[in-house]
């Protein structure tokens, strides 16, 4: 019984968690990429094929009914995973009064960075670094001005900046998007790519 529940097991991380299979698509077979193997390693090209093709007929297959399990065994991964990161790098900047207070990652500038990086609030402020319409913009917004309000009660204006910068050497960094409130009023208004302050922003209803 054991054996038996060994090979199961084992047959169900083969067909699941096979490193790179997944990244092997169609093009695989192409007749441009068989006369390439050929090419390379001679008659051992007969080798990569029939891999292939048992690949698309029996990995492929099984393990499309067996995603329901990968997330369970933590192995429902892409090897894009892997990569070099990103293209660009996007971070959240605060300033107060035009003093920057916070910016992501910035071991210096860290007001309320306990919060900000906390495992579950962590992934607000990245995606509204990403998108000018994210959803998660009208509550952050909210919760920065009560903050500010608390920690620098004459304060005068809040600027939250989505800071953009290319990976390449000597880049930039630049405004993206953002928002911006002045007192006494403090409504929120849309930043532009210029750093200009445009229409007003959707506050929603408050809590």
């Amino acid at each position: 019984m054991q054996a038996v529940l060994g090979l199961c097991i084992g047959f169900f991380f083969l067909c699941a968690g096979t490193p790179g299979t997944r990244s092997i698509g169609p093009k695989a077979l192409s007749e441009k990429r068989v006369e390439f193997a050929y090419q390379k390693v001679g008659p051992l090209a007969a080798v990569y094929v029939a891999a292939v093709k048992l690949n698309f007929a029996v990995r492929v297959p099984i393990a499309k009914h067996l995603l329901p399990l990968q997330s369970v065994f933590r192995i429902a991964q892409n090897w894009g995973l892997y990569g070099s990161g990103p293209n660009v790098v996007r971070r959240i900047r605060i300033d107060v009064d035009q003093e920057t207070v916070y910016l992501t990652n910035d071991p210096d500038l860290r007001w309320h960075a306990p919060q900000l990086t906390h495992r579950k609030i962590r992934p607000m402020p990245d995606t509204m670094s990403a998108k000018a319409d994210a959803y998660n913009w009208t509550g952050f917004q909210r919760w920065v001005l009560e903050e500010v309000q608390e920690d620098f009660p004459h304060a005068r204006e809040i600027d939250i900046f989505a800071i953009w910068t290319s990976r390449k050497a000597g880049a930039k960094a630049y405004i993206h998007h953002g928002r911006h409130a002045e007192a006494p009023d403090w409504t929120w208004h849309m930043v532009e790519k210029d750093g200009s302050v445009g229409e007003a922003a959707a506050t929603g209803a408050p809590e």
